[in-house]
């Protein structure tokens, strides 16, 4: 059985090697040079829809995984399944559910789905008086796709103002509304839900604990992920509260025409009034899959096939403990220092995102080059591994954080 999986980072690189290990022809479209370094086949093009759509047809799949949102956007998914083939991923409208903040507000909204209190402002008049309705730190949210850095947690009103008008004086250029989102601050635990739809119903993922911001103890700016721990223990009610979310959730979609056969994920907040959703992604989250997809890799490839072929999937059954842990360059998340990776000769719990080669060798070209990922039957047995394959990758600048799963010890 022949599989594509389309995007280039960490995430894909995780899902191809399962699918590869499994015995399916697989390849990665574009897919980076790293990858090849697992054996894995790629197809280097243009991330527009043409060229995305030409190169999956050309290699004739079964399954096509759609990894980034930007492609679900795009149309990829319409354009596959318009010419039947079986397609994890969201249609484009449905991609609206991550890539406008405002849509998803306002879908929540409708059915009275539970969401931090929030103003959509367009002017800056509106946005000066939305902010005064709220106690600090606020919480800025912008219509876009932004890799996991378009929400913005600020501690002063006046850097909060100086965010939501740079937006707007720019006439909301590139975004999906024209309109901000200014949310209230909700403290509390934060879980990454992650669901599989099939069919209209659903199975959760194992739960994962994920580490968004760049410094240890969460301090410093939003990434697209620092690291992820799975699964992780919540006591009996929790989980009921987060499931009666994430089935609400998939009821409305099926109202509302969004529903399809591809990943969810739920960002949840748990305070002492309750549980509420952030967000909605329409992918599995990076790296959170990288942390999932060892737990079971076998159960991981069957739940995608079932999907496609219009079956209920089961659930992955985890075996022991995962810690992805990004190693990312100097200046990140918004820049980074080119520079030569150096690597083990074992490269196995490696997975590549920001890289290319030159001259036979890998060269850091953006501002995560990696996750590792470290596996163990126990939390402080997988942190250690972890942390010790962080240690044998090298290149000028690296960073990660220090407490990477130590919060859960």
């Amino acid at each position: 059985m022949r599989i594509a999986i389309l995007g280039t980072g960490a995430r894909e690189h995780a899902i191809a090697r399962a699918f590869l290990y499994s015995g399916f022809e697989t390849i990665v479209i574009p897919g980076n040079d790293g990858m090849k370094k697992s054996g894995i086949a790629i197809k280097n093009v243009d991330e527009t829809l043409d060229s995305l759509f030409n190169a999956t047809m050309s290699f004739q799949p079964d399954i096509v995984v759609v990894g980034p949102t930007e492609y679900m956007v795009l149309g990829v998914v319409d354009k596959l399944k318009d010419e039947g083939i079986k397609v994890i991923g969201a249609p484009s409208k449905s991609a609206m559910l991550e890539a406008d903040k405002v849509f998803a507000k306002e879908f929540m909204v409708r059915h009275n789905i539970p969401t931090p209190r929030f103003r959509i402002v367009h002017t800056l008049s509106q946005l000066e008086r939305a902010l005064k309705e709220f106690d600090p730190p606020y919480v800025i949210k912008i219509p876009t796709l932004q890799g996991g850095k378009g929400s913005f947690i600020l501690p002063t009103i006046s850097e909060a103002l100086d965010i939501g008008s740079r937006v707007i004086t720019s006439g909301f250029e590139g975004m999906w509304s024209d309109g901000l989102v200014v949310e209230q601050f909700v403290p509390g635990e934060e879980y990454a839900v992650q669901v599989l739809i099939s069919s209209g119903d659903y199975v959760i993922l194992p739960m994962v604990w994920e580490y968004q911001r760049l410094y240890d103890g969460g301090r410093g700016p939003n990434t697209g992920g620092m690291g992820a721990v799975a699964p992780i223990r919540i006591d009996d009610k929790l989980f009921e509260l987060i499931k009666d979310l994430v089935g609400r959730t998939v009821k409305a979609m099926l109202k509302e025409s969004l529903a399809y056969e591809g990943f969810l994920y739920l960002g949840v907040m748990a305070s002492p009034d309750g549980v509420r959703v952030l967000e909605y992604n329409v992918r599995l989250g990076d790296p959170e899959t990288e942390a999932i997809v060892p737990l079971d890799s076998d159960g991981f490839v069957r739940m995608i096939k079932d999907t496609a072929f219009g079956r209920l999937p089961e659930k992955i059954q985890p075996s022991g403990v995962s810690v992805a842990i990004a190693l990312v360059s100097e200046g990140a998340p918004y820049h980074y220092t080119e520079s030569v990776i150096g690597l083990p000769n074992n490269t196995d719990g490696i997975y590549f995102d920001h890289v290319r080669e030159k001259e036979g060798r890998l060269i850091v070209s953006g501002w995560r080059p990696c996750v590792v990922v470290g596996s163990g039957d126990t939390y402080e047995e997988a942190i250690n591994r972890a942390y010790k394959k962080a240690k044998e990758v090298v290149f000028e600048g690296k960073f990660y954080r220090g407490d990477i799963g130590k919060t859960l010890l």
